[in-house]
């Protein structure tokens, strides 16, 4: 992973997850928002996560941008327990 290839912060790719889907900060486990780096190895892309949660909060959103491009790139919901 080259750091080199992140453009964009947390503060505006978590506006731009908001402004694409239903996201919520959690207010037990995982509190706030959260964020993590990864990479697509088969593409070569860096790429940022924004987490937060479903209103029930029962699920935690994960929200993938291009770091370079700050682009949407994909997402998912994983079933959280408490």
């Amino acid at each position: 992973m080259d750091l080199s290839d992140i453009k964009y912060d947390s503060p505006e790719l978590l506006k731009k997850a908001k402004e694409i889907r239903d996201l919520y900060p959690g207010d037990f486990f995982a509190k706030g928002y959260n964020f993590g780096i990864t990479t697509d190895d088969r593409n070569g892309i860096t790429l940022i996560k924004v987490i937060g949660w479903d209103k029930a909060l029962k699920n935690m959103k994960y929200i993938l941008f291009n770091a370079e491009t700050g682009e949407f790139y994909t997402e998912f919901e994983r079933e959280q327990y408490r």
